[in-house]
């Protein structure tokens, strides 16, 4: 029988899943995040629901990063080097993601995959039915992990730079 005496313990950071839709706004539930952990490390996944094309060339060709790139706003894109200065210390990774897959079981192994710990999201996400987005929610409300619903009221009438001027006011 072996002991192991004096062992030091290595607490892993935290692995949160954030829904984002490249809006300014979407980022609230992320600055709610980090302010909740800000005493511990976390890895923050930014995800995106997006439709893979079925088109073989579009296969071929398809990048994820550029993707994202097509997607992120100047805006979007300055909001999170702001909260990446902001929470420095305690946010060890930020990555945004494609997910693309159809089912719950996808997404439940994209979960396990990436070693997601917790779920942040809006509590009211104002999401078209039948959207890759609403699909995403649909999936995270039936999440066998922790789910924290945020609450944040959106005002579609604002501009992007508004929003990031609320989002660190």
């Amino acid at each position: 029988m072996h002991f192991i005496t004096n062992a030091h313990f290595i607490l892993m950071p935290k692995t949160i899943l954030i829904p984002t839709n490249f809006k300014v706004s979407s980022l609230y539930t992320l600055k709610v995040a980090l302010e909740d952990y800000k005493e511990k490390e976390v890895e923050i996944i930014l995800l995106y629901a997006d439709v893979l094309e079925s088109s073989i060339t579009e296969l071929l060709f398809f990048s994820p990063r550029k993707r994202i790139e097509e997607l992120m706003s100047d805006e979007f894109r300055t909001a999170i080097e702001i909260i990446k200065n902001r929470f420095e210390p305690n946010l060890t990774t930020l990555s945004i993601q494609l997910f693309q897959g159809k089912n719950q079981a996808s997404f439940v192994n994209f979960l396990e995959a990436k070693c997601v710990d917790e779920i942040y999201t809006l509590s009211k996400p104002n999401l078209p039915a039948g959207t890759p987005c609403a699909k995403l929610h649909f999936f995270i409300d039936r999440a066998t992990i922790p789910v924290k619903k945020v609450d944040h009221h959106n005002n579609d009438l604002l501009s992007e730079g508004d929003h990031l001027q609320s989002l660190f006011a």
